[in-house]
C-alpha cells in the first residue's frame, strides 16, 4: 500500500497558484514548515507550471452556453489601460518574436499577474496586433519586427530589451561555489649547471661531442655520449654544429685528413677499418653464470655430502642498447623463431678493400690488416685441411665428442652404482 499523500503538498500549489507562480519556493517552504527541497520536488513531480498555464487557459475558453468567461471587472478608479507605454511595448515586441499571442506567454516571459496581462492582450487585439479569441484555436499574430519599430516612434521610448528566460528557473544559493578552472602545472625547466669554456670557447660536454662527431658525423649520438638527454639530443646536437667554435674544430680535422690522404679516401678507408677491426663483445655480453638449484617449495638443495649448496651452470647472451653501440657497424638485426640476432658486416670483405689500399693506410694500421687476415687465413686453412683428412674439430667430430662425453659419463656412473651395489651385498653376507 503506497504512502499516504501529504496534504501540505496540496496547500503549496495553492500558495503558488494564488500568487500566479511570482511567490518562491523558500516562502512556500517557510509557511508549511518544510524544505526548500521538499517543495521543488512537489513543483517538478506535480507540474505546477503545467497546471498554472491550463488554469490560465481554462479562464479565457467559453462555457457550456459558448459564452465567454468573463474576467473580473477592474476597479473603477482605476483605468484600463493604466500601463506603462514601455510595459506594453515590451509585450508586444514579445508576441511578435514568438509568433504567438496568450495570457500565460506574458505571465512567464513578463513575471507578471493574470489582470495586466489579460489587459495587454485585449489592448494588442484592439489595436488589431493579434487577432480575435477563437477558443481552442491559437490567436493569430499580426504583429511584425516593423510594427514594434513604428510604435517605438510612435510612443518615443526606447526599445527594451527582451531576453528569453529559462522554461525552468533554478534557485540556488549566493554562497554556492562556483566550478573554478583547473589551471595546468607550470613546466619547470631544468637549466644545466654552468660549464667554464676552454681555450677553444667549448665546455667539457661539448668538447666530447665535437669527438665524437669526428668519428661518424652523427651528431644525435655524440650528443647522447656527451651527456645530454637522449630526448633533447637531436636538437642539441642541431644547435651544437651551428657553433662557430665547433665548426672551426670540425673545418680544421677535414683539412687534414684531405692534407694526408684526401677526403673521400680517408672517410671510406676508415669505415673499412672499423668494419675490419669490430668487436663483437662491442654489442653483446655472453658467458657463463652460476645459480643455486632450488627445491620444489623454492630453497636451495644442499649436498649431503660436503654440505653445500648445490649450482649449476647455464649460459646468457646479453645486448646491449643501441644509444651504447656503434651502428654504423651493424649491417642486420632481427628477431626469428629462434630468439634475436645482431649481424655485423663483412670482415673479409672489409679487409679485402683495405689490402688495395695498403699504400694509402699508415704502418701502424697496415700492421694490423696484415696480422688480421693472415689470422682469418690460418683458421679457415686448418678448417679446410680438418674436413680432408678427417681429423681436428670438425663439426662431426665436435658432435661426436659430445655424445660420447655424455653417454660415456652415464655408462660410468651406471657402473660406479653397480660396484657400489655389489660390495654392500658383499658386506651384509
Amino acid at each position: 500500500m503506497g504512502r499516504k499523500r501529504d496534504p501540505k503538498r496540496d496547500e503549496a500549489f495553492d500558495l503558488y497558484k494564488t500568487s500566479s507562480g511570482n511567490i518562491r519556493l523558500t516562502e512556500i517552504a517557510s509557511q508549511l514548515s518544510v524544505s526548500e527541497g521538499t517543495v521543488r520536488g512537489w513543483k517538478a513531480k506535480d507540474k505546477w507550471e503545467s497546471l498554472l498555464a491550463e488554469e490560465v487557459e481554462r479562464t479565457e475558453r467559453p462555457n457550456e452556453n459558448g459564452a465567454l468567461h468573463k474576467r473580473e471587472a477592474p476597479n473603477e478608479d482605476e483605468d484600463p489601460t493604466s500601463y506603462p507605454d514601455d510595459l506594453f511595448l515590451k509585450a508586444v515586441q514579445i508576441v511578435a518574436e514568438a509568433k504567438q499571442a496568450s495570457v500565460s506567454l506574458l505571465q512567464r516571459r513578463m513575471r507578471i499577474g493574470y489582470s495586466r496581462a489579460a489587459r495587454l492582450i485585449d489592448e494588442m487585439e484592439r489595436r488589431k496586433f493579434v487577432g480575435t479569441y477563437q477558443g481552442d484555436k491559437p490567436r493569430e499574430v499580426y504583429a511584425t519586427p516593423l510594427t514594434v519599430d513604428a510604435l517605438f516612434k510612435e510612443l518615443k521610448v526606447a526599445a527594451p530589451e527582451i531576453r528569453n528566460a529559462p522554461k525552468k528557473v533554478l534557485e540556488r544559493s549566493e554562497n554556492m561555489e562556483r566550478s573554478k578552472k583547473v589551471q595546468s602545472v607550470p613546466v619547470v625547466v631544468e637549466e644545466p649547471e654552468p660549464e667554464i669554456p676552454d681555450e677553444d670557447g667549448l665546455t667539457p660536454k661539448q668538447r666530447i661531442f665535437t669527438y665524437e662527431y669526428l668519428r661518424d658525423f652523427n651528431a644525435t649520438r655524440s650528443a647522447i655520449a656527451a651527456g645530454y638527454s637522449k630526448k633533447t639530443a637531436y636538437q642539441i646536437g642541431f644547435a651544437l654544429l651551428k657553433k662557430v667554435e665547433i665548426q672551426n674544430i670540425i673545418r680544421q680535422h677535414k683539412e687534414t685528413m684531405i692534407d694526408e690522404v684526401g677526403l673521400n679516401a680517408q672517410r671510406v678507408l676508415m669505415e673499412y677499418m672499423k668494419i675490419a677491426f669490430a668487436d663483437i663483445t662491442d654489442y653483446v655480453e655472453f658467458g657463463q653464470k652460476e645459480e643455486d638449484i632450488l627445491g620444489l617449495e623454492g630453497d636451495p638443495v644442499v649436498d649431503p655430502d660436503t654440505g653445500e649448496t648445490k649450482k649449476y651452470r647455464y649460459n646468457y647472451v646479453s645486448f646491449k642498447n643501441s644509444d651504447e653501440i656503434d651502428g654504423t657497424l651493424v649491417s642486420e638485426v632481427k628477431q626469428g623463431k629462434d630468439g634475436v640476432s645482431v649481424k655485423l658486416h663483412d670482415k673479409t670483405k672489409a679487409l679485402d678493400v683495405l689490402t688495395k689500399y695498403m699504400d694509402l693506410l699508415p704502418d701502424k694500421h697496415k700492421r694490423m690488416v696484415e696480422d688480421e687476415k693472415l689470422k682469418m687465413q690460418r683458421e679457415k686453412l686448418e678448417l679446410e685441411r680438418a674436413k680432408i683428412t678427417g681429423e681436428g674439430n670438425t663439426e662431426d667430430d665436435l658432435i661426436d665428442d659430445w655424445v660420447e662425453a655424455v653417454v660415456g659419463d652415464e655408462a660410468e656412473g651406471l657402473a660406479r652404482d653397480e660396484t657400489e651395489a655389489s660390495s654392500i651385498q658383499d658386506t651384509d653376507s
